[in-house]
This record gives C-alpha cells, sequence and structure tokens, in this order.
C-alpha cells in the first residue's frame, strides 16, 4: 500500500479554511448563500416520483372502475365480454411484453371492460378479470321489452364492428334472440347504412350467421336484412348463396323494380368482369362452376338436376320491360339461346318503363316445361296485345344479342360450334344443353371482348324465333349471325 500511494501533508491554506474564524473565509451571509431546505421539503422532493405514480395509479384506476361499471350496468353495448374474447385471449402467445399478444379488437375489449393495463401481460391474470367481469354482465340480460333501448343502440353504431359485436352478443339468449328478431328492421337499416364501408365477405359472413341461428330457432328476420344477404352474395360473387336468400326475399316481400334491376347490372358484370383481378370480388376458381351459379340463379335450372329452384324467373314476369330485357342481355352473354327461345314465347303485358314507350309490366306464367305449353301461351290475350307484345319481344332480343356480342365479340366461336343447334324435346333437356355449352365454353363467355358495334335486324330476330321448331330457330340463328359476323372477323 505504501509503495503504490505515496504519503503527501495537507497544506496549511487548507487546514486554515477548515479552521473556525478563518481569515481566509468570509462569513455566512442567507441572501448570497441561500437557506439550507428543511428536512420536510428534501423528504417532498425524495417522493415526488412516487406521488406522481401514485396519481397516476388512482387515475387509471377511477378509470377502470368507470369503464367496468358502464359495460355491467348497460344491456346493450357492444363491448361486454363474450366467451370469444376469452377464448380468442387464451389462445393467444403468452409475452412478459405488455400488450405483445393484444389485438386491436381485444384492446378494445380489456379498455372497455376495465382490465387494468398493469395484467394485462399475464394472460391468466387478465382472464380472471375477463370471466368476473363476464359474470356481473351476465346478471343483466335483455328482455322482449327492450325493444327501444335495442334499436336506438342498432341506430348509434357508426362501425360495423360494433354493430357485429352489439348483435352477436345479444343474440346468446333465447330473449335476445326473440329481441334482435323483432327489431331485424332497424337492424336491416343499420346494415344497409354502414354497408358501403364494410367489405361484402365481412358483412355477408356475420348475415349468414346470424340468418341460419334465427332460422334454427324458427324466427322470422325482415326482408331489409334478407336484402342485404342477397347483395352481399352477389357482390362477393357466391350466387349460390344468392339463389337462396332470393327465395327467402320472394317468399317474403316481392322485390322492386330498382332492386331486379340491381341484381340484373351485377349478374352482367360478373359474367365478363372488365377486371377480373377486383378484389372486391370473390370469383370462384373454377369459372365454370360461376357461370352455372349465374345461369341457376336466373332460370332456376341447375346442371343435371330436374327440380325447379328459385329464381330471378319467378319475380321478373311481375316487372318492368327494362328488368326482362337485362335479363335476356344477360342469357344472351352466357349464350343461353335455347333458354331465350322459350322466353319469347312468354306471355307480357306492359307498365311504364324506360325501355320502351308502351305502357304496362311484364306478366303472365313461367317458362313452359315444354314448347307446346309455351306455344300455348304465346296465343292468349288480345290482337293489339299480341302485336304490342311482338313489338316489345323483338327490341329486347335485339339488344340483348347486340350488347351481349359488343361487350364479347368471342360469342362468335360459340355460335359457330357445331353442338350449337343440338336441342331436346322439353324445357329442361334445352336448359341442361345450354349448361353444357356454357362448361365446354366458359372461358370464351367469360371474357370481356372488343367494343364492337353491330347493326343487328330485328326483323330477322322476330322470323327466327318466331319459328315453332327449336331446332330450326337455333340453325337460323346460327347461319344468320354467323353471315352477319364474318366480315368483321377476319
Amino acid at each position: 500500500m505504501r509503495t503504490n500511494y505515496k504519503n503527501f501533508e495537507l497544506s496549511t491554506l487548507v487546514l486554515d479554511l477548515d479552521a473556525e474564524d478563518s481569515r481566509y473565509v468570509r462569513p455566512y451571509d442567507g441572501d448570497v448563500d441561500g437557506v439550507p431546505a428543511s428536512k420536510r421539503k428534501c423528504d417532498a422532493s425524495k417522493f415526488s416520483s412516487v406521488k406522481k405514480r401514485i396519481t397516476e395509479f388512482e387515475r387509471l384506476s377511477q378509470e377502470c372502475n368507470y369503464m367496468s361499471k358502464l359495460t355491467t350496468t348497460t344491456k346493450f353495448i357492444s363491448w361486454r365480454v363474450s366467451d370469444h374474447d376469452i377464448f380468442s385471449i387464451t389462445l393467444s402467445p403468452s409475452s412478459s411484453e405488455p400488450d405483445h399478444h393484444v389485438n386491436p379488437v381485444t384492446k378494445e375489449v380489456l379498455r372497455w371492460n376495465g382490465v387494468p393495463y398493469i395484467v394485462q401481460h399475464s394472460c391468466s391474470k387478465t382472464i380472471a378479470y375477463l370471466r368476473r367481469r363476464q359474470q356481473l354482465q351476465r346478471r343483466l340480460q335483455p328482455d322482449l321489452g327492450d325493444e327501444t333501448a335495442l334499436k336506438s343502440a342498432l341506430l348509434a353504431c357508426d362501425d360495423f364492428q360494433d354493430l357485429e359485436r352489439l348483435v352477436t352478443n345479444t343474440i346468446q339468449t333465447r330473449s335476445g334472440r326473440e329481441l334482435v328478431s323483432k327489431c331485424s328492421e332497424t337492424l336491416g337499416r343499420a346494415c344497409k347504412s354502414l354497408a358501403k364501408k364494410t367489405p361484402p365477405a365481412q358483412m355477408l359472413s356475420f348475415l349468414n350467421n346470424l340468418i341460419m341461428n334465427m332460422d334454427s330457432q324458427k324466427l322470422p328476420v325482415s326482408a331489409s336484412v334478407l336484402w342485404c344477404a342477397y347483395q352481399s352474395s352477389l357482390s362477393c360473387g357466391i350466387f349460390s348463396t344468392a339463389q337462396k336468400y332470393l327465395k327467402l326475399l320472394h317468399n317474403s316481400r316481392p322485390l322492386r323494380g330498382t332492386q331486379i334491376s340491381r341484381t340484373l347490372e351485377s349478374l352482367g358484370e360478373a359474367i365478363a368482369p372488365q377486371n377480373p383481378g377486383d378484389a372486391g370480388t370473390m370469383r370462384e376458381a373454377d369459372t365454370a362452376h360461376q357461370l352455372l351459379a349465374i345461369y341457376s340463379l336466373l332460370t332456376g335450372r341447375a346442371f343435371e338436376e330436374g327440380m325447379q329452384q328459385s329464381s330471378l324467373r319467378d319475380v321478373l314476369l311481375q316487372h318492368t320491360i327494362s328488368s326482362m330485357a337485362a335479363h335476356l342481355t344477360c342469357l344472351a352473354r352466357l349464350g343461353a339461346f335455347r333458354t331465350m327461345w322459350y322466353v319469347w314465347r312468354t306471355q307480357y303485358q306492359y307498365v311504364s318503363d324506360d325501355f320502351s314507350s308502351h305502357k304496362g309490366g311484364v306478366s303472365g306464367s313461367s317458362l313452359a316445361d315444354t314448347a307446346e305449353e309455351s306455344s300455348n301461351m304465346a296465343k292468349v290475350g288480345e290482337a293489339s296485345s299480341e302485336e304490342n307484345g311482338k313489338t316489345f319481344k323483338t327490341r329486347a332480343f335485339t339488344h340483348a344479342i347486340r350488347e351481349a356480342i359488343k361487350s364479347n365479340d368471342l360469342l362468335l366461336e360459340l355460335i359457330r360450334n357445331p353442338d350449337f343447334t343440338r336441342v331436346a324435346e322439353d324445357y329442361n333437356g334445352n336448359c341442361q344443353l345450354d349448361m353444357e355449352a356454357i362448361i365446354n365454353s366458359a372461358d370464351m363467355i367469360s371474357t370481356w371482348g372488343h367494343d364492337r358495334q353491330l347493326e343487328i335486324s330485328p326483323e330477322r330476330i322476330n322470323i327466327i324465333f318466331s319459328n315453332d321448331s327449336i331446332g330450326g330457330s337455333m340453325l337460323a340463328l346460327q347461319h344468320y349471325l354467323s353471315e352477319f359476323l364474318t366480315p368483321a372477323a377476319d
């Protein structure tokens, strides 16, 4: 030690400075040197950070208590704890980092139910809090006298997630399901207002689960809810589901003309989409299956099935001329000319419509199951009505064929196919042939072609489809269109 650190002596100055009454040190002046802090102030400064944390803890505690009380005492609030919330936290990966395993929705659930932030890093502690909150909330269940409160809560939802959680939590009990059934008209309006800013797939998933739940309990839902589900199905390109909802809609309340027109517009775009890669649609990988589903929705006929299903055909006969014209255009885009031959033989009357200057709507029986029944239907009515019907049909069929080939000039190859003139003995058999043609030419039908302007002769179309023989009619149509389009194809 002595070798490492040499001895030294304090100077006299240092010793003098330390001495009392040293002449080298001035006297103490409180104004200049300040007043030493008291012990109390020193203690307060030492514990100020602790007090700040205590204050923040008390604030968070009061906020948690308030949020917990709010969700416990309010019947219709979106953020009540559900079994799904507890299950999702249970399956979340544990982490020592707070919020590491918490997704945004669960974060809101924890906040609205007053779960302290300090325990959210622990899965077991979080679940314990949520289960206690859920037990308290279940003491207050909805009953049939809460219609006004539920309607107000539904209309107050400005986000689809809030609406979905509110309804899902309410239907967990029998009385809640009955209440939602009674308020389903309001629910339909709420869904309609949120439809524009909600992905169709998300809306369809919610409504499909809700309708299935209600159906299992034999509880009705309003036509507005069914319409939202139907529209979502069309937007997603799931036409088999749309057909199911169409049947429920038809039994619940007849569709309006605007709803029919919107449906046919969606179908026309789905047959040959201009933007196949649009992320807003959920087109099937199998194009043929997609087109067959559209054909079934239009006609009620399914491939290799003889049973008639609900379809737009069941409601079109009660609507306007333009709706029927749009229906014909969809059939023409599918290349279903045999089916169109039967449509020609359906009786029509007229209502005011933009498509025609005549007055009247489309009414009469459904498409005939046989050619003989169709021919008999065409003979019904007065001579003037028959003449008006023939004029409308000629214009509508001409427009449909022209628009179909205008949007997809590859239909020319379909028309030139030798199988185009194959016919069956009855309506269902010819529908099956149309569906076979759709399967064989699906890629061609679903292609958006060039914008080709064609002058289709209404007189020739009238002669072709007026032929009492469907085979002769298809042969004449094939000959006419092939001859007409040959110069443009070269």
